[in-house]
């Protein structure tokens, strides 16, 4: 399964096995994304028009909604730091 999202939109999820998309699997506006390889959890990082501070939103790999928190103005990265 793989993720797909682009500037300013939702994010789609991608069955590679069965050759299908999930469109609007999550809603929110993507501006970044990544994947944290130890629980399968989605990172959208949304630039609201970078007017403004933006949001980075945290889902399950079954698309639930975490988590929120704030990032400075344009997050356009996502990295995990692991010790």
């Amino acid at each position: 399964t793989g993720i797909a999202g682009f500037f300013g939109g939702p994010v789609h999820r991608i069955s590679l096995s069965s050759r299908t998309v999930q469109m609007g699997f999550i809603s929110d506006t993507s501006y970044a994304m990544a994947v944290d390889e130890f629980n399968g959890d989605l990172y959208v990082a949304n630039a609201k028009n970078f007017s403004e501070n933006g949001l980075v939103s945290v889902y399950s790999n079954t698309g639930v909604l975490r988590k929120r928190f704030a990032a400075q103005r344009g997050p356009g990265a996502i990295a995990f730091r692991r010790r």
